[in-house]
Parts: C-alpha cells; sequence; structure tokens
C-alpha cells in the first residue's frame, strides 16, 4: 500500500508539468523585476517578494493533478484510494520546499534588496501575514500551515467541480464572499475565520490551518470515490 501511495505520488509530480510551468513563468517574471530594479530607480518602490511566486507551485500542483491526472492515471490501472493518499504527499512535499525557501530569501536576498535601496520593501505573505515577525522557525511553521491548508481547499474543489455539490460549493463561497463584507454577522464570522487561521497567535494559527487542511482534504474522498471515468 506505501509502495503504491509513493508511486502513484511520483507519478502525480512526473505529469504536472502545466504546474512547473506556471511557476516557472512566474518566477522568472520575479527574476527580471529583481534584476531591472538595479538598472532602474525602484528605492521608493514597494515589489513583490520572489518567494510568492514559488507558492504557484504547490498550488499549482493541487489543481492540475486533480484536473489532468485522475482520468489517466485510473486508465493506467491505479486505485482511487492509491490516489487519494497520494494527493496529500503529492502537494506536502513542494509546499515543506516551498516554505522553506520563502523564509530564506525573505531573511537574506529580499532583506539585501530593501537595505540595498533596491526596493523601499519586498511584500511578501510572510510580512503581510505578520509570519516573518516571530522568527525563522515559526514563519516556516506558520506559512508551511497556511499553505497546507490552500493546497487542500484548492485540492478538494478541484474534484468536485462539475457535480451538483460542487456547483452549490461554489454558489456558497461567492455569497459568502460578497455578502460577508456588508453583513454584519457574516463579517463578524470572516473576521474571525482569518483571525483563527492567519492572524491569532501562532500556535493557535498552525493548528488550525492544519485541522482546516485535514478536515478539507478528508471531504475529498467523496468525489475521488464517486468521479466517472
Amino acid at each position: 500500500m506505501k509502495d503504491n501511495t509513493w508511486g502513484m505520488a511520483r507519478i502525480n509530480w512526473r505529469f504536472s508539468y502545466v504546474a512547473y510551468v506556471v511557476a516557472t513563468i512566474g518566477l522568472l517574471g520575479g527574476l527580471v523585476n529583481y534584476v531591472m530594479s538595479f538598472f532602474t530607480d525602484t528605492s521608493d518602490n514597494e515589489s513583490l517578494a520572489l518567494g510568492n511566486y514559488l507558492l504557484l507551485l504547490p498550488v499549482g500542483i493541487a489543481l492540475f493533478v486533480c484536473a489532468r491526472n485522475f482520468r489517466k492515471l485510473m486508465h493506467l490501472g491505479g486505485r482511487r484510494m492509491d490516489f487519494f493518499r497520494s494527493g496529500w504527499i503529492t502537494f506536502t512535499v513542494p509546499a515543506v520546499m516551498v516554505s522553506a525557501v520563502m523564509v530564506v530569501l525573505h531573511w537574506t536576498l529580499d532583506r539585501y534588496m530593501v537595505t540595498a535601496g533596491r526596493m523601499s520593501l519586498a511584500l511578501d505573505l510572510l510580512t503581510v501575514f505578520g509570519f516573518a515577525d516571530r522568527g525563522i522557525v515559526i514563519a516556516f511553521l506558520q506559512m508551511l500551515a497556511w499553505t497546507l491548508a490552500v493546497c487542500s481547499l484548492v485540492w478538494t474543489l478541484a474534484l468536485i467541480q462539475g457535480r451538483w455539490y460542487g456547483w452549490l460549493v461554489d454558489v456558497l463561497l461567492i455569497v459568502i464572499i460578497s455578502v460577508g463584507t456588508p453583513v454584519a454577522s457574516l463579517r463578524v464570522a470572516l473576521v474571525w475565520f482569518f483571525d483563527v487561521t492567519i492572524f491569532g497567535p501562532w500556535a493557535i494559527q498552525v493548528l488550525a490551518c492544519l485541522v482546516l487542511a485535514a478536515a478539507v482534504y478528508a471531504a475529498s474522498l467523496i468525489p475521488i470515490r464517486s468521479k466517472s471515468l
């Protein structure tokens, strides 16, 4: 069982070239922006940090594995439960790598670009979410937990598209996002949710994101079991 799961995860990585292309294009765009800052006056500008583009990799894998690989793997003789078990591995490994690289870039290259006067601020999620205020190790744990929650959500949403409950979830999300701001009770609920999963105490944030990731990912077993080939 373990060999089948890891084998399918390796196949998922092998056939995730669309995610690799998207992440590479984003990363190259960020690199061009950094390089151009040495030839133009960008000292008063806030630039998007290079590490943000790396998030396209685990999120893209979570999306495209479901959208492109499922039927292919099933026709190759894969088992649905192996696909379910392999998914977590498939996007967790790049999520760990990307979170680590983001933290390293934040405390090295991005800080150099700011102190050297090439940009006034390198905007990344570590700064926006306040993760960087708690040091390297805590920032890594918080970034990883948040990334896993996002990847799990993308994974499950991709699997339920085309089914009636998929459309229902899409509509509910749109309603919550669009109506949540003007409606006081929904606004309070949204603020609480973001406080717990992003802006709250780091231990609660990590635990909340991991619980959310596990719960949302577990729900993906329903469409995997019933998904037509």
